[in-house]
């Protein structure tokens, strides 16, 4: 529901921060940083070229995603949505890491 028209590079990153428990941090990050996300999304247009030569071709779709107040709004969105599933499903051995549920991202 929430990838369709998220770019896969923007969904592997996800899925890596859901991973290692970091959605609530990067959740706070993108909700406090939201007035920011224009300025970032121009200067990662400005770097895009650099980054893709030294083989980090993802800025373009961060660009594109944080240009737009919607895009802004659905990463959010699906950080807490992975945050929730995170903190719903309490694990009872420490050494699993939560993962992310495959229909949240979907």
């Amino acid at each position: 529901m929430i990838s369709q028209s998220l770019d896969p590079a923007i969904i592997s990153a996800l899925h890596a921060l859901n991973r290692r428990g970091l959605a609530l941090p990067a959740l706070c990050l993108v909700a406090s940083h939201r007035p920011l996300a224009f300025v970032a999304s121009q200067l990662l247009y400005g770097v895009a070229p650099v980054a893709a030569l030294l083989g980090q071709p993802a800025c373009n779709a961060w660009a594109a995603l944080l240009s737009d107040p919607a895009g802004v709004a659905q990463l959010e969105q699906c950080l807490t949505t992975a945050t929730l599933s995170i903190t719903a499903t309490p694990t009872l051995s420490t050494t699993t890491t939560p993962t992310l549920d495959a229909h949240v991202l979907e």
